[in-house]
C-alpha cells in the first residue's frame, strides 16, 4: 500500500465528494411541488399534508447527504498535505 494506493483513494474520494456536492446542490435548488402534476388525475385529499410530507422527505434526503458529505470531507483532510503555518 504505497503512494499509488493513497493517490487512487484520494482520487476516488474526491469524485465521491464532488458527486455528493452536486446532488446536495440539485436537491436544494429543486422546487417542491405543492400541486399534483396536470397529467395526474387522482385527487389529493389534503394537499397541504402532501406538500408537508414531500418537504420532510426532501429535507431528510438533504440531511443524509450533508452528513455523508461532511464525513467524507473530514476524511479527505487527513489525506491532504498540511498548509504551512503563518507566523
Amino acid at each position: 500500500m504505497g503512494s499509488s494506493y493513497s493517490a487512487q483513494y484520494a482520487h476516488a474520494s474526491a469524485e465521491l465528494v464532488y458527486s455528493w456536492r452536486s446532488k446536495i446542490i440539485e436537491l436544494l435548488s429543486s422546487p417542491i411541488e405543492s400541486e399534483a402534476p396536470v397529467e395526474q388525475e387522482t385527487e389529493i385529499e389534503n394537499p397541504e399534508a402532501e406538500y408537508y410530507a414531500q418537504a420532510l422527505q426532501a429535507q431528510g434526503e438533504i440531511e443524509a447527504y450533508l452528513i455523508a458529505y461532511a464525513a467524507a470531507v473530514g476524511d479527505r483532510r487527513g489525506t491532504w498535505p498540511k498548509a504551512p503555518s503563518v507566523k
